[in-house]
């Protein structure tokens, strides 16, 4: 199990998307499906959420809330799916 910045690591697939290198003889199209297929292969497994620093100050019930998912909180990507578990939390996503 990874542990770290979830919501980095989401932020920085996305940015590894949009700012992946593209070849000439590549459609567009092509380039942004390889990127995404890249970014998919880097987030495959399963994310602990260890911290999180918001930009700004969140308000005080969403800030308890988030306390109490610190090291609780997993995220696993597989094959395109996801699925979060925490306190209190259960998703499916496909």
């Amino acid at each position: 199990m990874r542990s770290g910045l979830l919501p980095g690591a989401l932020v920085l697939a996305a940015l590894g998307t949009a700012c992946s290198s593209s070849s000439s003889s590549v459609a567009p199209s092509d380039t942004a499906q390889v990127a995404v297929a890249d970014a998919s292969a880097r987030l495959e497994g399963g994310w602990v959420l260890t911290e999180f620093q918001p930009a700004a100050p969140l308000e005080p019930m969403l800030a308890s809330w988030l306390a109490s998912q610190m090291n609780q909180l997993r995220v696993t990507f597989h094959a395109g799916a996801m699925h979060i578990e925490g306190v209190g939390v259960s998703v499916d996503r496909n």
